[in-house]
């Protein structure tokens, strides 16, 4: 019989290998899993697993919001470590999103699985820690790119957000929708450069650059 967590520190290192084994079991295939396939990967009881979380859906917005706050704070120490250019933000940014396929895979998902099987106590508490990251993120960018106000960098994050999603969504479709598709679906390196050569072409116009290249405010 396993041993049941009984200080704050056992607690946080099991809620850890709940969401590391989430995301192993999501990385692997790119599908939800079973609660009990989680608590086995997690080598954990199932009662356990429930005891951190109300439900499976409950985990993966959770690996979601982590995912997310990731993705927000490598975007912050970017900008705040590099003497770059705007154009070469942009750059960075269609890069991330290229480079961290389990953030946008899981955001596609977010919408239309994850969310409308939560509780809203719990989906306010994660948009709301999701929504303090951007916000922290479009502070830096108003801060060190005096091109945009803060209201534009809202804006068009947001949009950036909104086109890349959908794009990766069409790029990298299911396996089971793929089996539908001409054959360069399979190809994912030819997939990763159209998504990155798309995306950039698009973030161009989202955030005006398309004809300049604006400096760094310092």
């Amino acid at each position: 019989m396993r041993p049941r967590a009984n200080s704050n520190q056992d607690k946080a290192r099991k809620h850890e290998a709940i969401i590391a084994a989430t995301i192993r079991l999501f990385e692997r295939d790119r599908k939800l899993h079973t609660a009990t396939d989680i608590a086995k990967e997690a080598n954990v009881g199932k009662a356990t697993l429930y005891s951190y979380f109300k439900s499976k859906d409950e985990i993966y917005m959770e690996s979601l919001v982590l995912n997310f706050t990731k993705w927000h704070e490598g975007l912050r120490i970017f900008i705040q470590t590099q003497n770059t250019s705007s154009d070469e933000l942009i750059t960075y940014l269609c890069r991330s999103i290229t480079d961290f396929t389990l953030f946008v895979d899981l955001v596609s998902l977010a919408s239309v699985v994850l969310e409308e099987n939560l509780e809203t106590s719990f989906l306010v508490k994660a948009r709301a820690r999701m929504r303090d990251q951007s916000r922290l993120s479009c502070q830096v960018l108003a801060q060190y790119y005096k091109c945009w106000s803060e209201e534009e960098v809202k804006r068009n994050l947001r949009r950036f957000y909104l086109y890349g999603v959908a794009l990766w969504k069409e790029c990298f479709p299911s396996p089971q929708v793929a089996l539908a598709l001409p054959p360069k679906y399979s190809i994912r390196a030819l997939q990763r450069e159209r998504f990155f050569t798309e995306l950039h072409s698009m973030s161009q116009l989202i955030w005006s650059l398309t004809n300049s290249k604006s400096p760094l405010a310092h």
